[in-house]
């Protein structure tokens, strides 16, 4: 596994030009936008959630001064590292600071909305996984490959739900007082898809190609 902590600061500010980074490959590690809320990343930092599962806690937030926003596709058997992710394909999305993987499971509703299924980062410090069918997602795309700036699903292929987020269930004082997450948005994981299961990859990151 290919794992560039040392240049991950230097990197969230560098965007490479549509002609040199047009698929998201395997072994990157992309930051992720949401389509409805453009500003807002999906990021995973080192708190945890008090309630459900009390796995690592993941939102929507504008900040991106730490890589918590940088996500890394793992290589595997099915997705080799400079190859590009296939619409349809099965990947693990890794937050690279922690080495937690992206993950749901019907147990847990979301914190907030209470609605839908929780989202939260889960695995072994070694970035391992400890269960893995829990941690695997199908990119939902058109066209043959996943691309930059491209509008995709991920559908989490064990719980048959997809990855959202709603601008109308954000944290504040009033539901999370004096947590560290203030002004994030909750991300779950619905069964309904419409335009909040969105997201885009953003230019910037570490892309690895062959």
């Amino acid at each position: 596994m290919i794992f560039l902590s040392f240049i991950i600061f230097a990197l969230l500010t560098i965007s490479h030009c549509a002609e040199e980074v047009k698929t998201v490959n395997c072994g990157s590690a992309i930051r992720l936008f949401h389509g409805e809320n453009p500003s807002f990343y999906l990021s995973s930092g080192p708190y945890r959630w008090t309630t459900g599962s009390n796995h690592q806690v993941v939102t929507l937030t504008q900040e991106l001064s730490s890589p918590s926003s940088l996500w890394q596709i793992p290589s595997s058997s099915h997705c080799e590292t400079g190859n590009p992710v296939n619409c349809g394909d099965t990947i693990r999305l890794m937050e690279i600071e922690t080495k937690k993987f992206l993950h749901t499971d019907s147990t847990f509703p979301s914190v907030l909305s209470r609605r839908d299924q929780e989202i939260s980062a889960f695995g072994d410090d070694d970035g391992k996984s400890k269960s893995p069918e829990s941690n695997d997602w199908k990119v939902i795309c058109t066209g043959t490959s996943w691309t930059v700036d491209q509008r995709v699903q991920l559908y989490h292929i064990s719980s048959e739900t997809y990855l959202m987020s709603s601008k109308e269930y954000k944290f504040t004082e009033d539901n999370c007082r004096q947590c560290p997450i203030i002004g994030h948005f909750e991300v779950s994981a619905t069964n309904h898809v419409n335009h909040l299961t969105f997201f885009k990859a953003d230019q910037a990151g570490v892309h690895i190609s062959l």
